[in-house]
């Protein structure tokens, strides 16, 4: 008598196993997050850029910018902070970046200059011309 883990028993064939990609999947999540940051739900830092306040993910910006990915990964104060000072850049520079980070999509002209220090910490230079 053949018993259910009988070696003998044939198996029924299994599907054909297709890959699938989809081409909308990272664009949907992307809008979908960038939803989240413009409601500031669950935004997890505050970037201050002169009198603005640019509510973002630290996620987001760390995949986007090595910039970012030292800030908040490293030992800096500003991986600790939920509000970061960001000094010496063009506060509507900034937001397209940012905005950037989170639609793939820019315009304008913008030249980035990082300089890091002798002593480890980094500079960031940003010069930008954008057209509304």
């Amino acid at each position: 008598m053949m018993g259910p883990m009988d070696p003998n028993l044939e198996r029924p064939s299994s599907p054909a196993r297709l890959p699938y990609t989809s081409d909308k999947h990272p664009r949907h999540t992307l809008e979908a997050i960038n939803v989240l940051r413009k409601h500031r739900e669950l935004c997890d830092v505050v970037l201050i850029v002169g009198q603005r306040k640019i509510f973002a993910h630290r996620v987001i910006l760390s995949a986007c910018s090595p910039y970012f990915h030292a800030m908040f990964t490293g030992e800096l104060a500003e991986s600790r902070q939920t509000e970061v000072t960001i000094r010496d850049i063009d506060e509507t520079a900034m937001e397209l970046l940012i905005d950037f980070c989170y639609t793939s999509s820019i315009t304008g002209t913008i030249i980035i200059f990082f300089v890091i220090e002798p002593q480890g910490s980094i500079t960031l230079s940003l010069t930008a011309s954008y057209e509304w």
